[in-house]
């Protein structure tokens, strides 16, 4: 099973690390001993990211992948979607991004603003083989 965030920058790493915490995240996990093999898929802005930042990621242990190009191509399938507001549109079209970029495989998608109280490896193993997705925000979903 996959662990996996969605995320877009729009300007940069700074005010992306404000709003989405992944260093943050990141470090608080290995200083309580969990793992962060955590896919990152960037549906916008991995190239406003400077190569520290992204090496900072790297380095703890998260797995980045610039997703941009399918997240324009699948844009363009959903063009009715351009009445609602950017963050609403991304929010919808991670959906088949997702499921193009992993092409099937089991996934559990945390929004990037979770802070987590158990190891991500954990939390896997314990919902192996279930799909749902926990209702309320942040997201918390499983397929």
């Amino acid at each position: 099973m996959k662990n996996l965030i969605v995320a877009w920058v729009l300007k940069d790493e700074k005010s992306f690390e404000e709003f989405v915490p992944l260093k943050f995240v990141g470090e608080r996990n290995l200083s309580l001993g969990f793992s962060n093999n955590i896919n990152i898929l960037f549906l916008q802005g991995y190239n406003l990211l400077s190569a520290q930042y992204k090496n900072s990621l790297k380095e703890l242990g998260f797995l980045l992948h610039d997703a941009s190009n399918l997240y324009l191509e699948t844009e363009k399938v959903y063009l009715q979607l351009n009445r609602f507001i950017d963050y609403e549109k991304k929010c919808f079209l991670r959906w088949p991004v997702i499921n193009k970029f992993f092409a099937g495989e089991k996934i559990v998608h945390y929004d990037g603003d979770i802070v987590f109280n158990e190891d991500p490896e954990v939390i896997a193993k314990k919902i192996e083989g279930l799909t749902f997705v926990l209702q309320g925000c942040p997201a918390f979903t499983v397929i």
